[in-house]
């Protein structure tokens, strides 16, 4: 390793991470890794990150604020009813359209095993802190509109929040055991119990968007 002169920024060695990740997988990338990537000494790597998990989280939050934007500007569209916005939500997030395909890859290899379960409780609670305002203005909203009745929005939105993560996992557990069709009207049903709607309804169809076509 040559090393380098001048000082490092704590966006290159971001960068330089983040490549890692998407190469080699988040497990198999070591700090030592990433210095030699660099260019740099271990003293330079720590004056900016304690870990390599710190890392992960300045990744994760440039995916949140990109996300914040979007689910925001969606909660505060006119022309939309409460139904609408939480269905196109659903619709977004579920394509990953709205991040960069670098960001969106770094962290679908990054969390993808049961060895980073703490990192992927972490990423959903940032997610769910920074987000459930939003769909807590949805939420009344519906409640304005006799589309919903729910007694606690605030506690609601971050509760159905919690639930979209594990619907995805829940159903993509019934596309692999093949009763995915059969079971699509009860997960739809845990939505309208959750949200309390009573009039118009969830598609369920997107959370397996890229995955399937039924």
């Amino acid at each position: 390793m040559s090393q380098r002169n001048g000082e490092i920024t704590k966006a290159e060695l971001v960068e330089k991470a983040g490549k890692l990740f998407q190469e080699q997988g988040y497990d198999q990338t070591t700090i030592n890794d990433i210095i030699w990537s660099v260019g740099v000494s271990k003293g330079a790597f720590y004056h900016h990150f304690a870990s390599k998990d710190e890392i992960l989280e300045e990744i994760t939050k440039e995916y949140i604020k990109v996300l914040i934007s979007k689910v925001g500007a969606i909660a505060n569209k006119s022309g939309l009813n409460a139904l609408e916005k939480l269905n196109k939500i659903i619709v977004v997030v579920s394509a990953g359209k709205f991040q960069d395909k670098n960001i969106s890859s770094i962290l679908k290899k990054s969390l993808s095993t049961l060895d980073n379960a703490r990192a992927i409780i972490k990423l959903q609670e940032m997610v769910i802190e920074n987000t459930y305002g939003h769909y807590e203005k949805i939420i009344r909203q519906g409640i304005d509109e006799g589309l919903l009745d729910v007694a606690e929005p605030e506690i609601t939105a971050r509760l159905y929040l919690r639930f979209m993560y594990s619907i995805k996992v829940e159903m993509h557990h019934c596309l692999e055991e093949g009763v995915l069709k059969e079971k699509f009207d009860y997960f739809s049903d845990i939505h309208k119990r959750i949200l309390g709607i009573k009039h118009g309804s969830i598609d369920v169809r997107p959370y397996l968007m890229g995955d399937t076509n039924e």
